[in-house]
């Protein structure tokens, strides 16, 4: 007993004790997350021009309007009820909005942006459809090489946002569906949104290029084997607003998720915890047993009769020599967990979101990954898709 308590008495200038490694983990994992570095600010300008690229793309091929009849015949009209040349100028505002908001950008570079008045002429009442459509594409191809000039990134928003509202609004049927999703444009899209991630809206990047690819998946899959439904295509509209509302910032990617959401995420980063862990270990399963040694001797000593309180003090001097403290094994384990804890968390953010926003017109087979994780909120996004105006002929003369 004397050895025990001459130990204890010298744990607090040798290895500690056990129940160190518990404070010094919580500790670990507070500072982790106080000092860790910020996640990426996102950058307004890049939401800004993918934006512009999709107004561009509705501009350049105008969407049908609504056949939905409004509840009263005396109701004032909503924005899909307008007219043709009422919702082209209302865009025209949009697109001149979204110059203004990137006008900074340009000019404190030493460019000049480009001049939008022809477009705006070309909308005036008389005027031909093919002259319209010539001063757009003029526009199109001197604003691209402007953005590209000034900010690479803005150039890559900008061309997103127009190949995307494509991708969405093209089809009309299962072939230009099927060309629209090829793997090779997909590919492409996904590998902007992964360069222009840290510039997006939190949680954005990542998971509309997830939902993008479970679209594409079912397009090769199933929506390649069954007849198309026939909501379909409305669903494809409406999933393409979705998107758009998370790159340009109008909508956060949070803003999608229920309590089931976070709490299916919590369950899956605990099961990818315990991965990284079992992974650790088999990565580095020589410390572990020296670890487990050094322990037993430790152990052994404290219940050996014959070891006296100076040789105990003097094995565990011995241990905190190699730095294995009870204290200095929590606090590294807390540092490392709090780093892999933030990321695993953000990951696990991302697809839930992804499956939350994603609205397929039939389920894929069955996949962690390719599981929709908010059922209530999707039936009622799925309800509105089926409601939404069919699909009519689209502007002639448009091109790719």
């Amino acid at each position: 007993m004397t050895a025990l308590k001459t130990a204890a008495n010298n744990s607090q200038s040798g290895a500690g004790s056990a129940g160190d490694v518990v404070s010094a983990l919580e500790q670990g994992l507070v500072d982790a997350a106080k000092h860790a570095s910020g996640a990426p600010v996102p950058d307004r300008h890049v939401s800004a021009a993918f934006a512009l690229g999709w107004q561009m793309a509705t501009v350049y091929r105008p969407s049908p309007q609504s056949t939905i009849a409004p509840a009263a015949a005396a109701d004032l009209p909503g924005l899909a009820k307008l007219g043709d040349d009422e919702r082209a100028l209302i865009a025209v505002k949009q697109i001149e909005v979204g110059l203004a908001k990137l006008s900074s950008a340009v000019t404190t570079v030493g460019l000049t942006a480009p001049n939008f008045a022809a477009v705006r002429a070309s909308f005036a009442p008389g005027v031909a459809t093919s002259e319209r459509c010539q001063a757009v594409l003029n526009f199109h191809v001197e604003l691209l090489s402007t953005l590209t000039a000034a900010d690479y990134r803005l150039g890559t928003a900008y061309g997103l946002g127009r190949t995307l509202a494509d991708t969405c609004r093209n089809p009309t049927d299962l072939d230009s569906l099927a060309a629209e999703f090829k793997p090779n444009r997909i590919s492409q899209l996904r590998a902007w949104l992964d360069d222009l991630t840290s510039a997006l809206p939190p949680h954005a990047g990542h998971s509309v290029g997830d939902s993008l690819g479970r679209w594409a998946k079912w397009t090769a899959g199933p929506g390649s084997t069954w007849a198309l439904p026939d909501h379909a295509i409305n669903q494809l509209r409406r999933q393409g607003e979705l998107w758009r509302s998370l790159l340009s910032a109008d909508k956060s990617g949070q803003d999608m998720l229920c309590p089931g959401n976070y709490l299916d995420a919590a369950s899956q980063l605990l099961r990818t915890s315990r991965g990284v862990v079992l992974r650790f270990v088999g990565r580095f399963w020589w410390l572990v047993v020296v670890a487990l040694a050094l322990f037993g001797v430790g152990l052994w000593l404290l219940i050996s009769q014959k070891a006296t309180g100076t040789d105990v003090a003097g094995a565990g001097a011995l241990v905190a020599s190699f730095g294995l403290t009870w204290k200095g094994i929590g606090a590294s384990l807390g540092a490392i967990g709090g780093k892999v804890e933030m990321q695993l968390w953000g990951a696990e953010l991302d697809s839930a979101i992804a499956d939350a926003i994603t609205l397929l017109p039939s389920p894929l087979p069955k996949s962690r990954k390719l599981l929709h994780r908010a059922p209530r909120g999707q039936d009622v996004r799925q309800q509105l898709a089926k409601t939404a105006s069919p699909v009519q002929s689209r502007h002639p003369g448009a091109t790719r």
